[in-house]
């Protein structure tokens, strides 16, 4: 049968949970093999801007407390394996329930993954009755009929949001919900707003994309391009895509030209700044778009005959010189006997006329 509840709010105000908005926090901890239904523990703002950033829909369950049918529909979706399947990762799931019960201990593990004990509702698995009540007047003013407070509200009840955060069907014929009912009005929602982001896959983005745009501030390009494009390989439309593709088109723009810069100082006299800056972007950019372009630029500068002597000469100096650095990192850190031994190659046949041997030999004449 149905059953009508009737609402009224004290005064006609709305009494909000006080927690902050932040990112969500979830009642069960998740399984590495099987998917264990969670409950989003912000308020319902957070839980609407956080789906349409993610691109997925909301499942609200609505229980009244103390009533047998809503006591039978909490009894078919607590722990529900289909559900939970159904929704990880793919859908946020708010519960509303006006009651308040006793806690329980529960093993879960910490961030840094040990095992330690917490206090849930014993109920639900809510980290607090607060938190499964919070939301019980805001979802009850957005999406019912009332009339400034006043008004029925026929329970239990679910409701399938968009992620844009408009009603797309509800589920109250005055009997508990069929799982199998409003799951596929989920399913459907899901289909129709295309890829959605798991919870991960939204940090991760959102990580990639503000590192990304410090590295396009630093000009550091290639780390740059590498964040975009972590982005990228997750989502390539919407906002967050579009983003990431201005960004890892702007920073392959600016090692092509650092690279084209650097092919027009190959020239007798200006050799050593031109190959020099193409090995260093040959360190930078491994793994890069651009990586064949620039060793095919380096192979063909070593093979042109005028600047082969030249670049052959500049190539010992430069390998001599990072022989120095290496040799002074280790003397830093305290490693005398390996910063000896870099020394003694330095100081070897092939380095003998470079500056960094002239270097060596005038710090330590011990090793001439």
């Amino acid at each position: 049968m149905r059953h009508s509840h009737r609402r009224l709010l004290t005064g006609g105000a709305l009494v909000l949970g006080a927690l902050p908005c932040a990112p969500a926090l979830h009642a069960a901890p998740q399984s590495k093999n099987k998917p264990e239904l969670a409950f989003f523990e912000g308020e319902l703002e957070a839980a609407r801007d956080e789906a349409r950033k993610r691109n997925v829909p909301l499942l609200v369950l609505a229980i009244l407390e103390g009533e047998e049918e809503n006591d039978r529909f909490r009894g078919s979706v607590v722990g529900n394996s289909e559900i939970a399947k159904g929704t990880d990762g793919t859908a946020i799931v708010i519960l509303t329930n006006d009651g308040t019960h006793s806690l329980k201990k529960v093993a879960v593990e910490d961030e840094e993954g040990k095992r330690v004990q917490v206090e849930v509702c014993s109920v639900f698995g809510t980290r607090s009755c607060e938190a499964h009540k919070q939301n019980w007047d805001r979802v009850y003013l957005d999406y019912t009929d009332h009339q400034g407070g006043e008004g029925e509200w026929d329970l239990p009840e679910t409701l399938v949001i968009r992620p844009d955060g408009t009603l797309a069907s509800r589920h109250n014929t005055g009997n508990p919900p069929p799982v199998d009912e409003f799951m596929k009005a989920l399913l459907k929602v899901q289909r129709e707003s295309g890829k959605g982001l798991t919870r991960d896959e939204w940090m991760l983005v959102l990580r990639e994309l503000e590192a990304g745009r410090g590295r396009l501030q630093s000009e550091t390009w290639a780390e740059a391009w590498r964040a975009f494009d972590a982005v990228l390989g997750v989502v390539g439309t919407g906002p967050y895509g579009t983003e990431a593709k201005a960004g890892a088109d702007k920073a392959l723009g600016a090692m092509r030209a650092r690279i084209e810069a650097a092919q027009k100082l190959l020239a007798p006299e200006t050799v050593r700044e031109g190959f020099g800056t193409l090995l260093d972007c040959a360190q930078e950019y491994g793994g890069t778009p651009v990586e064949k372009e620039l060793a095919a630029a380096i192979k063909e500068a070593e093979s042109d005959k005028e600047l082969k002597p030249l670049i052959a000469a500049y190539k010992v100096e430069r390998a001599a010189e990072e022989l120095w650095e290496e040799s002074q990192e280790l003397e830093r850190a305290g490693d005398e006997k390996g910063a000896r031994r870099v020394l003694r190659k330095l100081l070897g046949k092939r380095y003998t006329e470079t500056p960094a041997a002239k270097r060596a030999r005038e710090k330590y004449p011990d090793l001439g």
